[in-house]
């Protein structure tokens, strides 16, 4: 084959484009992708972060998570909470998308106020709902007594923390995943709908025959991201519960930031840490086999 010859500005065009992603490849190269490749080195090693001395250690920190008993209760609060949540906000934000489809001024308006969240941070988030959940001057109990339920301990009681902390993460998430849900529905041409009609479906038949279906591609990606961010959920735990109470809330992220930070034990976190990747990495997977999209379909 004939090389092609390369035009001088096709050169030019060429470096500037380089140019143009150096910065975000610098920027992914230091703060990604070095700190990736310490970390799995580190994970071979005993570090306590105070010391610039690194212990070379093997499997030593792989081998004290098979007899780490917080560590797997760690990993039973975070499935809980997966389960609890991406289910929930996954319906309640498929719903909405649906019954907001359709342009017009209130619907927009109701878009803006339930995308809202999404934009306020997570510590702001965090506080409101630590007064709203407060046992003695929370709304939340407010409105519970005038039922005659309660007071109710929120996020004191170890069996009410984490369904707390799922109230939160839906009530963030859920805007964010409405305007996904809203984007695929939004793609599926109106002639489906069209021919339904023409032959008798109910609005709930289109539904089941024809938007579930379509929106598979649309499904699988908001149920791949809602899943990998509850296994990284850490922000609320940290700032309403701290991981209790009695460790009821302690999910995976927060034990790895524990075992850094508060034991100072650097070589552990590690390899939690790439335990953790291990696990998004193979239930990503899964939910690919189990939704088995095809290249069309994408």
């Amino acid at each position: 084959m004939k090389r092609k010859n390369i035009t001088v500005r096709e050169r030019r065009e060429r470096r500037e484009g380089v140019l143009l992603i150096a910065p975000a490849c610098l920027h992914i190269s230091i703060f990604v992708i070095i700190p990736i490749f310490f970390a799995f080195i580190l994970s071979f090693q005993d570090w306590n972060m105070l010391s610039p001395e690194k212990t070379f250690v093997g499997l030593e920190n792989y081998r004290q998570m098979v007899t780490d008993s917080v560590f797997y209760l760690s990993l039973k609060n975070t499935f809980w909470y997966t389960v609890g949540s991406v289910p929930v906000c996954l319906v309640c934000s498929l719903l909405l998308a649906v019954a907001m489809k359709k342009k017009s001024a209130v619907n927009s308006f109701l878009r803006t106020c339930f995308f809202l969240p999404v934009i306020v941070s997570l510590v702001v988030t965090s506080v409101v709902f630590m007064w709203m959940f407060d046992p003695m001057i929370g709304l939340v109990n407010y409105y519970l007594s005038k039922l005659g339920i309660g007071p109710l301990v929120w996020l004191s009681d170890p069996e009410l923390a984490l369904p707390t902390l799922m109230i939160v993460s839906v009530w963030k998430s859920l805007g964010y995943n409405m305007v996904i849900f809203l984007a695929g529905i939004q793609a599926i041409p109106d002639v489906y709908y069209e021919a339904s009609r023409i032959d008798g479906a109910s609005g709930v038949q289109q539904f089941f025959k024809i938007t579930i279906p379509l929106l598979k591609p649309t499904t699988l990606f908001v149920l791949i991201m809602s899943v990998i961010s509850s296994f990284q959920v850490f922000d609320q735990v940290y700032l309403m519960t701290s991981g209790g109470p009695v460790n009821s809330t302690k999910v995976i992220v927060f034990y790895i930031y524990e075992t850094a930070f508060y034991y100072f034990d650097m070589g552990y976190a590690s390899a939690l840490s790439f335990v953790l990747f291990i696990l998004i990495l193979l239930l990503t997977l899964i939910q690919f086999k189990v939704f088995s999209i095809n290249d069309d379909e994408m």
